[in-house]
């Protein structure tokens, strides 16, 4: 039976809460709230965009507890969000005469004054913070910041370590990262997060990080092994599964790979993008009543995506299933008429039940959307070529390679298809253009066209065109 967790009910809490505090502006009742649940409310509102009513809440703050500093430093956030900077920093500077040992007061004070082009004041307020307090994780990762953001790299990385190793500050991770990225320096990166990891073993935000760096560097098996530590240290943390299952399918260990994403999904049951992984990974595995499993389920969650449906009809596909395939396939494109994958699902499951006129319908909007798509041009000519019909499929490729006429897949498969039209000269010309753009494609073409394996003239360009 699924647990929750604990981050999971504290959501919850955090929405119930809003949900009543809102309710309280609108019916103008009265409610209240501890100095902390206030202070959680007030992130929740800033993060949804809602500063209007952050601001309010403040206000109900600092009038419920009239004695927490903490308020008018928040309460300066909220100014600043509102764009009224001049009251923002008297705010803050009520706030810091009331408390200067507070963090927060120092990098919010910094910020107002950076958003009002105080950039040289706003350095020096968080350096005198540094001084006052000693070692700050927040001010040294404002600062990071800061430089940063005037592309002063090594004085960025600097305080994002200090962030790191006097306080473990995770949001600080993925900035030294960047800022490594930006110097060129991503070998000295992945040195010091392995460093950063065996100091620091049971720090699941370093295993996770240092697992990113990994997959960046396509070291998947070290990258598993990272983010196996982050998983065990964080078992309730979606990123660190959700990353495990990527680092899995990147070395193709798809049956490794769902566990991972199952435990992703008990953090967020109706995750699309999650419910659509494990779909795709039990296709990969070919099994398709698995997948559809999870495809119908995002189609529960998520009635108007049309991958969910997608999803759903090429699971029918691969089961020869056409007419439900098609069904599924109409009810992705009623959603979004562009959707290419499911114009070519459709078409060619309209050709499989002998509806020629539909399928090509389907067909030539696909072809509209995406002509230099060269793997259509070629499927298509094989199924038409499948079915006995030489002259269509010859048409089809030549079409083809007018949209793409560097194509050597076209090139070889217009060569194969003139050769069995008794082309000689034509099916010639186009194998030793294909070639010359790419020599190797010869084996797949001999293939394709087993007779033209034995003829001399085939041979002949092939020992000319050997390196």
């Amino acid at each position: 039976m699924w647990m929750h967790s604990e981050n999971d009910y504290d959501n919850r809490r955090v929405e119930t809460n809003a949900v009543r505090f809102e309710e309280s502006l609108l019916e103008n009742f009265p409610v209240h709230f501890d100095a902390q649940t206030v202070l959680e409310l007030f992130d929740y509102f800033i993060e949804k965009g809602k500063t209007e009513t952050a601001f309010r809440l403040i206000e109900y703050g600092m009038e419920a507890h009239p004695h927490e500093p903490v308020m008018l430093c928040r309460r300066a956030v909220a100014l600043m969000e509102l764009h009224r900077y001049v009251e923002a920093f008297v705010c803050i500077e009520r706030a810091l005469d009331m408390a200067p040992e507070d963090e927060e007061a120092w990098v919010v004070k910094a910020q107002v004054l950076e958003k009002t082009g105080n950039c040289e004041q706003a350095l020096q307020t968080l350096k005198r913070g540094l001084i006052f307090l000693g070692p700050s994780p927040a001010i040294d990762f404002e600062l990071g910041l800061m430089f940063q953001s005037r592309e002063m790299y090594e004085e960025a990385l600097s305080h994002f370590r200090s962030a790191l190793e006097n306080g473990g500050l995770e949001a600080a991770y993925a900035e030294l990262i960047l800022c490594y990225e930006e110097l060129g320096r991503e070998d000295e990166c992945l040195r010091w997060l392995e460093s950063r990891a065996d100091l620091n073993p049971f720090d699941a935000a370093a295993w996770y990080h240092l697992g990113l760096a990994l997959t960046k560097s396509e070291r998947y098996e070290e990258a598993i092994e990272a983010f196996l530590n982050a998983v065990v240290l964080e078992e309730d943390n979606f990123a660190h599964h959700y990353a495990l299952a990527l680092a899995y399918v990147e070395v193709k260990r798809y049956a490794l790979a769902i566990p991972a994403l199952l435990d992703a999904l008990v953090l967020c049951p109706d995750e699309k993008m999650i419910l659509m992984f494990l779909g795709e990974c039990y296709e990969e595995l070919a099994q398709p009543s698995s997948a559809r499993i999870y495809y119908l389920r995002c189609k529960k969650y998520h009635p108007r995506y049309p991958e969910a449906w997608y999803g759903v009809g090429s699971t029918f596909e691969s089961e020869g299933k056409f007419l439900e395939s098609v069904y599924y396939y109409e009810k992705a494109l009623e959603l979004d008429e562009n959707y290419y994958d499911a114009l070519l699902g459709l078409a060619a499951c309209e050709y499989e039940l002998g509806n020629e006129v539909s399928a090509f319908e389907a067909l030539e909007k696909a072809i509209a959307h995406m002509p230099e798509d060269v793997l259509l041009w070629d499927e298509w000519a094989g199924r038409l070529e499948a079915d006995g019909r030489l002259a269509d499929a010859y048409a089809f490729v030549k079409r083809g390679l007018n949209y793409n006429p560097a194509s050597p897949e076209l090139m070889y498969r217009l060569a194969a298809l003139a050769f069995k039209l008794n082309r000689a000269a034509e099916s010639l010309a186009a194998f030793e253009s294909a070639l010359m753009v790419f020599f190797d494609g010869h084996e797949q073409f001999f293939e394709m066209c087993v007779e033209a394996a034995d003829k001399p003239a085939y041979r002949a360009l092939v020992a000319r065109h050997r390196r």
